[in-house]
């Protein structure tokens, strides 16, 4: 095993009490076990076999920066996806998952949209990395039709909601996921936003949009509940009567 891999192990077994000393103890450890650098990094084969051996040891921001940035930004820079994969797969808590993710972003300046869509693009087969490319363009079009009201879309955003939701509907049939509905939903909002425009309407037109999509019985407020970002399997169909 990686000897900063063993380390680490040891620091969390010794002190995995709850006691306030023994979080100080485990806290002094750690800062002076992210601050050597005199063995090399373990590498994201090792990190993933870690993980699988040691599911409920505890994993934070030491961990994150001493180990994960290092193995992600490797990983990325050769063209794997490995790590990527596994972490999708087997998330330790979505909140270590999305922080690594997150703090990968930062530092490589890129989105988590862009990253999701370039590891699907290395490994187009892959179920997990496909499932977290649908959820962040899922992200997108929430934060998209719930600033409608708002006026978020505007001639240069136009397209790039016609090119996102292409790619997410292709991404859950590959998913074997039923989104029709809200497909339907998304496409006939973009396109009253661009009638809209196009009615030469002057004035702050952007305040007006959702007057402009009840007048003309278009439904958009199912976008605020829960139930519309529920997607089910196609093949929960209801049985057929007897």
């Amino acid at each position: 095993m990686n000897k900063y891999l063993q380390e680490y192990l040891d620091i969390q077994t010794t002190f995995s009490g709850s006691l306030r000393e023994q979080r100080k103890k485990r806290h002094d450890c750690l800062c002076q076990w992210a601050m050597r650098e005199d063995e090399p990094l373990p590498v994201a084969r090792e990190v993933s076999a870690f993980f699988k051996e040691y599911p409920r040891l505890s994993y934070g921001v030491p961990f994150a920066r001493k180990i994960m940035l290092p193995c992600l930004r490797e990983e990325f820079s050769s063209g794997a996806t490995e790590l990527f994969s596994f972490l999708c797969a087997n998330p330790f808590g979505e909140g270590f998952t999305a922080e690594c993710f997150s703090s990968f972003c930062e530092q490589e300046d890129i989105t988590l949209l862009a990253l999701s869509e370039e590891l699907c693009r290395r490994a187009p087969c892959d179920d997990s990395l496909r499932r977290f490319w649908f959820d962040k363009m899922t992200n997108s079009l929430s934060y998209i039709v719930h600033e409608l009201p708002l006026g978020l879309l505007d001639d240069e955003e136009a397209p790039f909601l016609k090119e996102l939701l292409t790619k997410w509907s292709g991404v859950a049939e590959a998913l074997g996921l039923d989104v029709g509905v809200q497909a339907r939903a998304f496409h006939a909002v973009d396109d009253a936003w661009k009638e809209y425009l196009q009615g030469g309407i002057s004035g702050d037109v952007t305040r007006r949009f959702d007057e402009y999509l009840r007048q003309n019985g278009i439904e958009w407020e199912c976008f605020f509940s829960p139930c519309f970002w529920t997607f089910r399997e196609k093949t929960d169909a209801l049985p057929a009567d007897v």
